[in-house]
């Protein structure tokens, strides 16, 4: 089962994504529980094999379905807002966003968010990658996930904000799925400036984002 390779594909289905949630959660969990079952009896090395191949897909792709009721206002926010938000950024002097996201299907619904509202963008998966963009790139603001693979968010921002050169420069907004207390004292401890939960629309990172571009504008004239 190749969920990244069919992403595009999910996103244009005129379904509901709570139906479609519905009807894959079903078989998935009688399959996860059939294979529950299997694994107590008698089987031969290449059957147990089988089995755990078969159950790592199935919580593969459980863990996709858990998404897509998180993803349903995205997706159906960034279909539609470019006509109702206009770009508050020129295109004679573009505002540029580093965008920190591991998930595929966030990758493309938060960069066309982003594009949407016309800010240029620029796409890394992890914060390794994220940290040698900041020290070969120049930007004027991250939008950064928190759950990463490898360091977190939180300790790259803590690090971006440790260089001198642009480290109390940068504007950093977190990008969330929890909402406690403790995540969100971690990240502004780590000197992350706004900590968003999602899902998010293209309208809330507009007014996330609005601050940052019109300061920038302000001082460069």
């Amino acid at each position: 089962i190749r969920i990244k390779d069919n992403i595009m594909e999910i996103i244009q289905l005129p379904i509901d994504q709570n139906s479609l949630a519905h009807e894959l959660r079903l078989p998935l969990t009688c399959i996860l529980n059939i294979a529950t079952l299997l694994n107590k009896e008698s089987l031969t090395p290449v059957q147990k094999s089988y089995l755990q191949d078969l159950r790592n897909y199935a919580h593969e792709v459980l863990g996709f379905v858990d998404k897509l009721s998180l993803l349903a206002q995205e997706i159906n926010v960034t279909r539609h807002a470019q006509d109702e938000i206009r770009p508050i950024i020129s295109s004679t002097c573009p505002f540029k966003v580093l965008l920190v996201e591991d998930t595929p299907i966030l990758q493309l619904a938060h960069k066309k968010m982003l594009e949407n509202l016309g800010y240029q963008v620029e796409l890394v998966s992890n914060a390794e990658e994220a940290l040698c963009s900041v020290n070969t790139d120049a930007y004027d603001l991250i939008l950064m996930d928190i759950r990463l693979p490898g360091m977190s968010g939180i300790d790259a921002a803590a690090k971006i904000r440790q260089q001198k050169t642009i480290g109390n420069k940068l504007p950093i907004i977190a990008l969330t799925t929890l909402s406690d207390s403790k995540t969100y004292h971690a990240c502004l401890d780590a000197g992350i400036n706004v900590v968003a939960v999602k899902p998010i629309t293209q309208k809330k990172l507009q007014t996330l984002i609005a601050y940052y571009s019109k300061r920038r504008i302000v001082a460069s004239i």
